[in-house]
C-alpha cells in the first residue's frame, strides 16, 4: 500500500535554503494544553520567552494552532492502532518462541495493551481508526496551508521526570497513562502526520533542567529562523535562557 507520509519534492538543494533570507515569518504560539487547561510554568515560560526572542528577530508571532491538534477523538484511534500491532508482534513472538508468549516475556505496558484493546479491535475499527488518521493529518496540514509557517509550542506539559515516575503501578501498568498525555501532548501528532518537528532547550528552570519548545515548519515551506542567518540581528539572551554556569 505504501506510506502515508511522503516528503515534497525539494524546489532546490538543501543546502542553497541555509544561505537565503527566509524574511519575516508567521509562527503560531500554543501555550497550553490543546485540549484546554495550562501546561506547567516552567514549561509556558519557555515558549513564551522563545516568542519573544523570534519577535526579536523581526518574525509575526500571535497566539494560534492547529485546532485539530486538540481532537480528543484521536487518541482513541490511535489507541486502536498501536494496540493492534502489539498484539501483532506478541503473536510474532511466539512464533519465534515456539510457544505462546507469556507476561514473562515482555514487559507489563504493551502487555496489557495486546491483551486489552488490540486483540477486542476488528477489522473494520482498525481501518476506521487508519482513516481518522488521515482526515486528521489533512486538518493539521491545512493550518499551515493557510499561511502559517512555523508552530511554537511547549515539547512537554511537564518539566523532566525522575527516571521512576512513569514506572508501572503493581497490578495496574496502564495507571500512569494520564500522567504521559502530559509529556505526549505536543508531539504525538507529528509522529501521525509525517511533518518535521525539532524541540530547542531554550530555557532552564530553577532546578537546573531544560525545557525545550517545539517547532514545527510545514512539510515543504519557507526555512525557519533557526537556520536562516540572521547576522543583523542577534537578541540577547537571558541567564534563564542558556544553561547554567557550573
Amino acid at each position: 500500500m505504501g506510506d502515508t507520509v511522503t516528503t515534497p519534492a525539494r524546489r532546490r538543494p538543501y543546502l542553497q535554503k541555509l544561505s537565503g533570507d527566509s524574511g519575516p515569518l508567521r509562527i503560531g504560539l500554543l501555550d497550553h494544553y490543546p485540549c484546554g487547561g495550562a501546561v506547567h510554568p516552567d514549561c509556558a515560560q519557555a515558549v513564551r520567552q522563545t516568542a519573544h526572542l523570534l519577535q526579536a528577530l523581526g518574525h509575526h508571532v500571535e497566539p494560534a494552532f492547529p485546532t485539530a491538534l486538540g481532537d480528543p477523538t484521536i487518541t482513541e484511534r490511535l489507541n486502536i492502532v498501536a494496540s493492534s500491532h502489539m498484539a501483532q508482534m506478541i503473536a510474532r513472538l511466539s512464533e519465534t518462541l515456539g510457544r505462546e508468549a507469556t507476561p514473562d516475556d515482555v514487559e507489563h505496558h504493551p502487555w496489557a495493551l495486546a491483551c486489552g484493546k488490540g486483540r477486542e479491535a476488528g477489522a473494520v475499527e482498525y481501518a476506521q481508526a487508519l482513516a481518522a488518521f488521515t482526515r486528521h493529518r489533512r486538518a493539521m496540514h491545512q493550518w499551515w496551508a493557510d499561511g502559517h509557517d512555523l508552530l511554537l509550542a511547549p515539547t512537554t506539559g511537564e518539566p523532566p521526570a525522575p527516571l521512576d515516575t512513569f514506572t508501572p503501578a503493581p497490578g495496574d501498568p496502564l495507571a500512569n497513562r494520564h500522567l504521559q498525555a502530559k509529556y505526549t501532548a505536543f508531539t504525538r501528532a507529528f509522529n501521525l502526520v509525517g511533518q518535521p518537528a525539532i524541540s530547542l532547550p531554550l530555557h532552564w528552570n530553577a532546578p537546573d533542567c531544560p525545557s525545550a519548545s517545539n517547532s514545527s515548519p510545514p512539510t515543504a515551506g519557507r526555512t525557519s529562523s533557526s537556520t536562516s542567518p540572521h547576522s543583523s540581528k542577534r537578541p540577547s539572551l537571558s541567564a534563564q535562557s542558556s544553561p547554567p554556569t557550573r
